[in-house]
């Protein structure tokens, strides 16, 4: 079990939705699934020249108890953190096997969820 001192962040994990609007229109967006307490540790940052602008890049960690529905389908997830959208880059994985605890590895970055 992980102890509940550890979890100190809140993060929404979504999922990418397709809407149609009144002229029949298809659009993506993105709708919260599940905010839950998390542990969050930045695990690293970069910096670099694109296109002749600056594209900078941090990416964390994610600790969150055990949920199955947030294992399934990464690809369509994202996570929210202190207002910035974090893109999966790995898939969910359960935490030893145990179904106690999830670890999600997430960057910024341009994609939204595009891959």
């Amino acid at each position: 079990m992980i102890p509940a001192g550890e979890l100190t962040q809140r993060v929404t994990f979504q999922r990418r939705v397709a809407t149609v609007d009144s002229l029949g229109q298809e659009s993506k967006g993105w709708q919260d699934h599940a905010t839950v307490w998390a542990r969050v540790l930045t695990t690293g940052g970069r910096e670099q020249m694109q296109a002749g602008a600056v594209r900078s890049e941090a990416t964390i960690e994610v600790r969150v108890r055990y949920r199955a529905d947030l294992l399934m389908d990464s690809i369509t997830q994202r996570i929210m953190w202190q207002g910035v959208a974090y893109d999966i880059v790995r898939p969910p994985q359960d935490v030893k096997g145990a179904r106690m605890a999830i670890d999600v590895f997430a960057s910024t970055g341009a994609r939204d969820g595009e891959r």
